[in-house]
């Protein structure tokens, strides 16, 4: 079986940089209009509250158009599906590899605005140590409510969601006839 590699959908990367461009400008209007009447018009704690507010907009809306521009430009891989496994690299985990023989099977859960392949593993302490700590922490509240810590996003992957799962699917029952024999 051939390697499969997908890549980013960079339709969806455009419309989500758009809105944190959105948000960006909405922000510095605010640092430039909004502070300077709030903090000459009000006494107390409310001014610097929304000050605060006003200030993490920009700020947030910023590193999003940061990450976003990084990812549009962005030639690299997402997803790899081969002979050895899952390569994930649709989110900060950086897990690397998991191997077919670690996956117990797959689902495809679509959400109202998201879909995701939940992976249930057969040793989940493996996968768990591959990850940083912080993700870790993330990954075990994962695996507190839907049974399993690994999970890839795959709505902005280019292909439909079926497409996505279905080969992924096709590669799982591959290795274990395989495996079976």
């Amino acid at each position: 079986m051939n390697e499969v590699v997908i890549k980013s959908n960079k339709k969806r990367i455009i419309v989500i940089l758009f809105g944190m461009i959105f948000f960006l400008l909405v922000g510095l209007l605010g640092l430039i209009y909004l502070v300077p009447w709030l903090l000459s018009n009000y006494v107390g704690y409310l001014p610097y509250l929304a000050v605060a507010l006003v200030v993490l907009v920009p700020l947030v809306a910023g590193i999003g158009v940061i990450v976003g521009t990084i990812r549009l430009f962005s030639t690299k891989y997402v997803l790899i599906i081969n002979q050895e496994g899952i390569i994930n690299k649709a989110d900060f985990s950086k897990v690397g590899l998991i191997p077919w023989s670690n996956i117990d099977r797959i689902v495809l859960e679509k959400g109202r605005f998201n879909k995701v392949l939940r992976i249930f593993l057969k040793d989940t302490n493996q996968y768990l140590n591959n990850l940083p700590p912080f993700s870790r922490r993330g990954a075990e509240m994962i695996q507190s409510r839907y049974g399993t810590p690994c999970s890839i996003d795959i709505t902005a992957l280019s292909g439909t969601s079926e497409e996505v799962y279905a080969k992924v699917q096709e590669y799982l029952n591959h290795f274990q006839n395989q495996e079976g024999v």
